[in-house]
């Protein structure tokens, strides 16, 4: 948990055919000492640009939360929906602050100084008004509306999903010091669906920044892999405050815990990996197609991304760091 002077930049591209995708570029710029973001040193972003590109047989719809698509609205082919365009004109106010939250409710907490590092202020009561936060311009929000002609579909998040650096197998510690793009550590992507959660990814958590150094062998003790002594992986691997855990605050001044695990509820774990290749590594079903409407079955999650203020690689000294975002949708049968 950083500090950040500056995101100066995102940009969705299109990276696979016959997938739905979509890429965001993030510039990132953090300096200084603190552990959060601070109001005074948000980040910034514009130019964000997004490509789109359908298989066969599918539609989507981006909107800002709870507009409803209109029919110019649906791609069944590639399309670029930028900032600059009055449609998605909602992506063009992005100030990224720090936020926590569980993936489908997020606060900006009261701060305080302790030492070098900020930390959360629990000793006041926290007003709802005083820690809210705004979609699109603390973080990343939209709906994303799916519809298909063929009966007894499921939409399904695919393994290949990416959500990481430019270059995937870039050293986040080179010769000269800490990768900027180290950021991606502190990154979290969610998939809610009628307000419970589908998805809750770390897509780094072999990432640890402890004050003095970075950590990019953090093996996840539940499935080893990689090479890390046993005493690092005791520490920050196991117990509460794993790097496979996610760690959020709630308005009631509670720090939660949720945990990294296999369960059939997707809506109480969080998913990682320990590849250390920033892909999701298992399909994810998003959105069951059974409402039918207008000739089409149909069904609309909505998508968060954000940098999380609980997690140490938010405060790395970071200067320039970019990532990037490939979603990719594609049809299954449901069960």
């Amino acid at each position: 948990m950083e500090k950040s002077q500056q995101l100066s930049r995102k940009t969705w591209k299109l990276l696979a055919k016959n997938l739905i995708v979509l890429a965001v570029l993030v510039v990132a710029t953090i300096v200084g000492v603190l552990s959060w973001f601070t109001a005074d040193n948000s980040a910034t972003a514009s130019g964000i640009n997004i490509v789109t590109d359908v298989p066969e047989g599918l539609e989507i719809a981006i909107k800002e939360t709870g507009i409803e698509p209109s029919e110019s609205d649906w791609v069944n082919g590639s399309v670029t929906l930028s900032a600059a365009d009055p449609k998605y004109s909602f992506l063009s106010n992005l100030n990224i602050s720090e936020i926590t939250g569980d993936g489908i409710l997020f606060i900006k907490p009261y701060l305080k100084q302790s030492g070098s590092v900020a930390i959360a202020d629990t000793s006041r009561v926290w007003s709802v008004q005083q820690v809210k936060v705004n979609e699109n311009v603390d973080y990343v929000s939209f709906d994303l509306h799916i519809r298909t002609k063929h009966s007894g579909k499921t939409a399904v998040l695919k393994s290949s999903t990416y959500f990481g650096p430019l270059k995937p197998n870039e050293d986040m510690t080179p010769e000269d010091g800490i990768s900027s793009n180290s950021v991606i550590g502190a990154a979290r992507m969610s998939i809610v669906n009628e307000n419970k959660r589908k998805l809750l990814w770390i897509p780094a958590p072999h990432l640890y920044y402890r004050y003095d150094k970075l950590e990019t062998n953090v093996v996840n003790v539940y499935n080893d892999e990689g090479l890390v002594d046993s005493q690092y992986k005791k520490i920050y691997s196991e117990g509460q405050n794993g790097t496979y855990n996610h760690q959020y605050y709630t308005i009631d001044r509670t720090r939660n815990i949720i945990k990294y695990g296999t369960v059939p509820d997707k809506s109480s774990i969080v998913t990682a990996n320990n590849k250390k290749d920033y892909t999701l590594h298992e399909d994810v079903s998003v959105a069951d197609l059974t409402e039918m409407s207008g000739g089409f079955y149909h069904d609309k999650v909505h998508v968060n991304l954000w940098i999380e203020g609980e997690d140490p690689e938010s405060r790395a000294a970071q200067v320039g760091g970019e990532f990037k975002v490939e979603l990719s949708l594609d049809l299954k049968n449901a069960n």
